[in-house]
């Protein structure tokens, strides 16, 4: 009976074991993930940051393609040519 029990204490004591390091392996690749989030994050603002800027020259552009135009000129039709060539005719008679 006590070899089965010292049998058994060991196995549980090796599975306590394994399940420790285990639980630090899987702690370290939290770590990792965490770093690796924090990391993500950061590129993200930056990304954001210089989008950012981006968006604010492409609303100066827009805005500046936007402003009013000043009026179209008149299109130019025959009957107001001839009343200013009759015009000018008369004034040289």
């Amino acid at each position: 009976m006590s070899e089965s029990l010292v049998d058994a204490l060991k196995k549980l004591l090796e599975e306590n074991i394994f399940l420790k390091n285990e639980g630090k392996g899987m702690k370290m690749e939290i770590d990792v993930m965490k770093t690796n989030e924090e990391r993500m994050l950061n590129e993200m603002m930056e990304m954001r940051i210089h989008m950012g800027g981006m968006h604010n020259s492409m609303l100066r552009i827009v805005s500046h393609l936007a402003s009013p135009l000043p009026p179209p000129a008149a299109p130019f039709d025959d009957a107001s040519a001839l009343i200013i060539e009759e015009e000018s005719e008369e004034t040289y008679e």
